[in-house]
């Protein structure tokens, strides 16, 4: 596996592509049968490739003979941040895989797309590997329900994770680009006032603060902070968010 850096807006760097795909002139490396991208970009804080830029790696790794695949666990919520059909945004990929689960609610599940050989290639390969499931009837029932229903609330979950980030971008401890979520992730990093980044034991005190307040937040790398809006948060649990997160911080600052 060849790892390409992303940049923070989550697209790969196409020569860093270009370079690492290699093909069966050099017996002494395997060559690259398929590129992976992701679409929102949960690392880079939900960030959101475009059309153009998804056809700009499938163009490239189409011309090495190469396949792409996107991981669109939260695809519906990149394309909703677009304004676009979901159908649009990978139409020039080989192959997705979206999940049921995350902001489409479901309890469970994910969906594999492709064309109708890979598909037929993916569930062979499913039985070869142990995978199956019977009476799957009402997991399914879920997925339905997920794609019929709750792909058209995504956009309150944006609206409302713009909402905390401007919220948080009030806070003197809080460093923040607001301006920069586009979707229902963001990132934030802690600092005193005195531009001391928080230390790791100063940020694992104020996550659970944080939740002895009911604000559940995750670390996400070694400085980084991450929160998610979802389906059961509305607009005054924001405000709660905030109020709980600003107690937090003052009760570290009296400490």
């Amino acid at each position: 596996m060849y790892v390409v850096p992303t940049h923070p807006n989550g697209m790969l760097d196409l020569d860093a592509v270009n370079i690492g795909i290699a093909d069966e002139s050099d017996e002494h490396t395997a060559a690259t049968a398929l590129v992976c991208i992701e679409n929102s970009h949960n690392r880079c804080g939900g960030t959101v490739l475009s059309v153009e830029q998804v056809e700009s790696i499938t163009s490239l790794a189409h011309s090495h003979g190469v396949a792409v695949h996107m991981d669109g666990a939260r695809v519906f919520n990149a394309a909703t941040a677009l304004n676009i059909p979901v159908s649009t945004l990978i139409s020039s990929v080989d192959s997705v895989m979206f999940c049921l689960s995350k902001g489409l609610s479901a309890p469970v599940g994910s969906m594999l797309v492709g064309d109708k050989e890979f598909i037929r290639k993916a569930r062979r390969m499913r039985k070869v590997l142990g995978g199956g499931m019977r009476q799957a009837g009402i997991l399914a029932a879920a997925g339905i329900v997920a794609l019929e229903q709750m792909v058209k609330r995504l956009g309150e979950d944006h609206e409302n994770c713009e909402r905390l980030a401007y919220g948080l971008a009030d806070l003197p401890q809080v460093r923040i680009q607001p301006d920069q979520v586009v979707t229902n992730i963001l990132l934030f990093s802690l600092q005193h006032t005195e531009q001391q980044p928080f230390t790791e034991s100063e940020i694992a005190l104020f996550l659970n603060k944080a939740r002895e307040q009911g604000v559940l937040l995750s670390r996400m790398g070694e400085k980084n902070i991450r929160a998610v809006t979802h389906a059961g948060i509305e607009a005054q649990h924001i405000e709660q968010a905030l109020a709980a997160i600003r107690q937090a911080l003052q009760e570290m600052q009296r400490s």
